[in-house]
């Protein structure tokens, strides 16, 4: 499980179910909605994380410059 500090509320898992059965055609239980929304909450907020502080120096340490090399 992803920590993300989040949760999606009973409605909004259902409203999440129906959405998934729409584009899928497959019904999920309640705890895949709430794992898959946990995960894309997750991602969501790994991609809006800012890459470069305003100074040009990587945000975290913990990502590597786009100008590095990989070993």
């Amino acid at each position: 499980m992803f920590p993300t500090g989040h949760e999606a509320s009973p409605e909004r898992l259902e409203e999440f179910k129906a959405i998934y059965k729409e584009a899928y055609g497959e019904e999920i239980t309640r705890p895949d909605a709430a794992e898959i929304t946990r995960r894309l909450l997750a991602l969501y907020q790994l991609l809006a994380r800012p890459l470069h502080t305003d100074e040009g120096e990587p945000a975290s340490p913990s990502l590597p410059r786009p100008d590095s090399t990989q070993p």
